[in-house]
């Protein structure tokens, strides 16, 4: 296969949701700007340091406020010696200092399957349990079942979210797997496990879906919803046919299909979109896609207006000479003139800073950061001031006074920590992880 066909099938077609294009580098920034009207009318940015090579990946959200780039929110994940991930931290900027919210702690079994996702509230002085998330998976490793619980009077239950606003139920899904076909299964509880949804797809032998089939839970009875078929035909270029089909009056009634086409390679060159009257299917919309040498270029969305196609809005991608997605470019047109809608741009190497901004930072400095377990970390300050680190459960560990400090990481267990610390009448804190 050659290497222009190959490297957009690695970077992957999610057109409509405007997803970025990304090749195996990960950016480490990311800046998208909105516009109304074509005016800038808000900005944010993301930055990413380190990944499950060093142990810990820090992700920080900004928004543009007074022409500078203030914190909102930031996740702190945690890798195990396997790659994956063990924990988030997620937490909040006050203006003065960062803010624990929740905790997400995984489990995973010994194919790296996560089998347990359980969130946690910071109280101040503890994590108080929330909810969990239990998985389970066939001897072929493919998942049969989900299952949500809530912390209720002291213990793992199934029931009602104690703390949710509209107190949701536990759920609960399954998954059956025969020769041909998979059938969903979607629960609520209501002291005991109540039916809400069903969906059976069918396949051929080739893995190849042919048809899914929704059905509600009403009346005691399982009621059709929702039947689509899928049909795919052509030789060199592969087209496919989708036809949504709603339940009236106790027959299948056509409602809609899409056509698409594929290359050789399985690129989505784009598909047409239409709609059934009477018993002609007419066009609505359609979907145009073109590549360039590091992947898609360009998507178009058009409508059929007037007996013919007319554009309504597009999306460009630029890269650089390395294949790096660096640009995102969507519009529309008006009718009159094309106006940009959202412009998102990556950027790719050094962090910028993720501290708050130069005035709330001043001074302080923690290094190295990561720090191996059994070094040393050094805390310079601005002026004298009583230091303490804290692990992730609010128990202070580690206390130090001076303007040069270096506080003993020896005997603590790697993980997240917070160094915090009073400077000009305002708190600071910051995290440190330390590694093996």
């Amino acid at each position: 296969m050659k290497v222009r066909r190959l490297i957009p099938r690695l970077l992957g077609i999610a057109l409509l949701l405007f997803s970025a294009r990304l090749s195996s580098a990960q950016y480490t920034e990311r800046i998208d700007d909105s516009y109304t009207d074509g005016v800038l009318s808000s900005r944010s940015r993301t930055t990413l340091q380190g990944d499950a090579s060093n142990g810990s990946r820090v992700a920080t959200f900004y928004d543009w406020v007074d022409n500078d780039w203030w914190p909102v929110n930031r996740n702190h994940s945690h890798f195990g010696d396997d790659g994956l991930i063990a924990a988030t931290v997620h937490t909040y900027w006050t203006g003065s200092e960062w803010k624990i919210t929740r905790r997400y702690s995984y489990e995973y079994d010994a194919e790296g399957r996560r089998v347990s996702q359980t969130a946690e509230s910071w109280n101040g002085t503890a994590y108080d349990k929330l909810y969990r998330e239990l998985s389970a998976y066939d001897a072929e490793g493919r998942p049969i079942e989900y299952a949500r619980e809530y912390w209720i009077d002291g213990g793992w239950q199934f029931g009602v979210c104690p703390f949710c606003r509209h107190h949701l139920p536990s759920s609960r899904s399954t998954v059956a797997y025969a020769a041909n076909t998979r059938e969903y299964l979607w629960l609520t509880w209501n002291a005991g496990w109540d039916p809400v949804r069903r969906e059976v797809r069918e396949y051929n032998d080739s893995g190849q879906q042919l048809t899914w089939l929704r059905q509600d839970w009403a009346d005691g009875a399982w009621q059709n919803r929702r039947w689509e078929t899928f049909n795919e035909t052509g030789t060199g270029v592969t087209e496919s046919e989708h036809i949504w089909h709603d339940w009236t009056d106790g027959t299948w009634v056509p409602t809609r299909r899409q056509l698409t086409t594929r290359d050789a390679d399985g690129q989505w060159l784009g598909s047409v979109t239409q709609s059934r009257v009477d018993s002609d299917w007419l066009n609505v919309s359609r979907i145009v896609n073109t590549y360039g040498l590091w992947g898609q270029d360009r998507q178009e969305v058009q409508r059929w207006q007037s007996g013919g196609w007319g554009t309504t809005s597009r999306v460009n991608w630029t890269y650089d000479g390395e294949g790096l997605l660096i640009e995102q470019k969507s519009g529309s047109w008006t009718g009159s003139v094309w106006q940009l809608t959202r412009v998102t741009t990556y950027g790719y190497g050094a962090v910028v800073s993720v501290e708050p901004s130069p005035e709330h930072a001043r001074g302080l400095e923690l290094f190295p950061n990561p720090v191996a377990a059994g070094e040393a970390l050094h805390i310079q300050l601005p002026e004298s001031a009583e230091v303490h680190l804290f692990d992730v459960t609010g128990r202070l560990v580690r206390t130090g006074i001076g303007d040069t400090q270096r506080l003993s990481t020896s005997g603590l267990t790697p993980g997240l920590y917070f160094v915090r610390v009073q400077l000009n009448h305002r708190v600071e804190t910051r995290p440190v992880t330390i590694v093996r």
